[in-house]
């Protein structure tokens, strides 16, 4: 999963991910975009479960996870060099 994401609302702007098919991707692209990726990671991720029924359903909800994490160390570190 690659995202991109405004760093000053932190909200995901486009998605992409490897599927098989097409049509998958702009699925899991439909349920990302938009969210905030530093407070709506359990949201997304209850959709993902909800909605999404694939093989690469965990694998996907691993990758919102380490996005939000890797996501949260830039912040973090923005923000002390900022302080």
């Amino acid at each position: 999963m690659s995202l991109i994401v405004d760093r000053n609302t932190s909200v995901i702007v486009d998605a992409t991910c490897n599927t098989a098919r097409d049509m998958t991707m702009d699925f899991i692209r439909s349920i990302l975009i938009g969210h905030n990726l530093a407070t709506d990671v359990e949201q997304i991720a209850s959709q993902i479960r909800n909605r999404f029924f694939g093989l690469a359903q965990k694998p996907l909800l691993v990758a919102l996870k380490d996005a939000h994490n890797r996501f949260m160390v830039v912040k973090r570190a923005e923000t002390s060099i900022i302080t």
